[in-house]
């Protein structure tokens, strides 16, 4: 694989959308199947770091709202 190859891999992967089983078979080949899944992984956990990043910002507001109050 040239390095154009893995740039439209990174791109696809850095999209937040689902993929299809169609999408996934050709990639398996292309890169090979620890990669695909490696990759997958860490689009499923990016979502949940985000997830987990706003639940802490919303915390501290809170935290920083309750201690002002008294």
């Amino acid at each position: 694989m040239n390095v154009n190859d893995m740039d439209i891999m990174i791109m696809i992967f850095a999209r937040k959308e689902r993929r299809t089983m169609e999408q996934w078979i050709p990639m398996i080949g292309e890169v090979g199947f620890p990669i695909i899944v490696t990759l997958y992984l860490l689009t499923r956990i990016e979502g949940k770091i985000d997830v987990l990043s706003h639940s802490i910002t919303e915390l501290t507001n809170s935290i920083n709202k309750f201690q002002k109050q008294e």
